[in-house]
């Protein structure tokens, strides 16, 4: 079923109120904070006062704020001018300032091993041609920098990107169908979005495909901090690190993937 331009602008416009509206959510900048807070903690003392941040796929650039508000010296991508507009907008209010570049996350017109930490929040599960997308990140990111990475998760029937129960274990001929209508006459189906999920993941898929690249594939468990947990959480992500059956139950209750790649320095 063919879509004409009048209607694409509508959803495009609908997509752009619903994002807008989840600009200020408290969740969402938390869980930006937090996952600023851990990547810092990686860096020695005097690295990790001003990092140099790629958000490849940044939206309305949330979380480039929250990194940039730190300090950070921040560039932010995007493939929609819309989303960047508003970004923009934003962060001048804000009176933070980022780089923003229109770009596709395929194709990232910046230099090599720029970065000391590159963002794919929520980005992978849309982009078709996501390898390329891994490719330009790592090819971004200097030695002993990270990757962090966070996307579907396969394992788990509970997720964010189709308003339908259980979607990640649909079959894929299934899921291909909702893609297409909710590129057609069912947008709400996937928040109104142009792109919506069509790659699902796990810890073990990501793993290889940093591996390929030159990268160390970690997790929240792997870089959890353990000397704030209660005995019985200590114990548990410990056997999750040893034994991957134990992870992979795990992994049953989280709705998304979180992963990170850590480039070998040089040398």
């Amino acid at each position: 079923m063919n879509v004409n331009t009048s209607d694409t602008e509508k959803v495009h416009d609908q997509f752009l109120a619903y994002t807008a509206e989840k600009m200020d959510d408290p969740e969402a900048v938390e869980r930006f904070e937090s996952l600023k807070e851990r990547c810092e903690a990686q860096f020695d003392a005097d690295e990790k006062a001003s990092l140099r941040v790629l958000d490849i796929g940044c939206g309305m650039g949330v979380q480039a704020r929250v990194w940039a508000r730190s300090g950070h010296e921040v560039t932010a991508v995007d493939l929609d001018d819309g989303l960047l507009q508003a970004g923009r907008k934003r962060a001048s209010t804000d009176g933070v300032e980022i780089d923003w570049v229109q770009a596709s996350a395929d194709r990232v017109p910046l230099s090599d091993g720029q970065f000391d930490i590159c963002l794919a929040i929520e980005l992978l599960e849309h982009v078709p041609g996501w390898e390329a997308c891994l490719d330009e990140l790592g090819r971004c990111l200097r030695p002993g920098g990270y990757l962090v990475v966070t996307t579907t998760n396969s394992i788990c029937p509970s997720q964010r990107e189709f308003r339908l129960p259980l979607y990640s274990w649909w079959p894929g001929f299934l899921k291909k169908r909702m893609v297409r209508l909710a590129q057609t006459t069912k947008p709400e189906l996937a928040n109104f979005t142009a792109w919506p999920a069509v790659n699902w993941f796990n810890y073990w898929s990501l793993r290889r495909e940093f591996k390929k690249r030159g990268m160390e594939g970690l997790d929240r468990f792997d870089l959890m901090d353990l000397s704030r947990k209660s005995w019985p959480i200590r114990m548990l992500v410990r056997t999750a690190r040893v034994f991957p059956p134990v992870r992979a139950a795990l992994y049953l209750f989280l709705p998304g993937t979180l992963m990170y790649g850590r480039r070998a320095p040089d040398g």
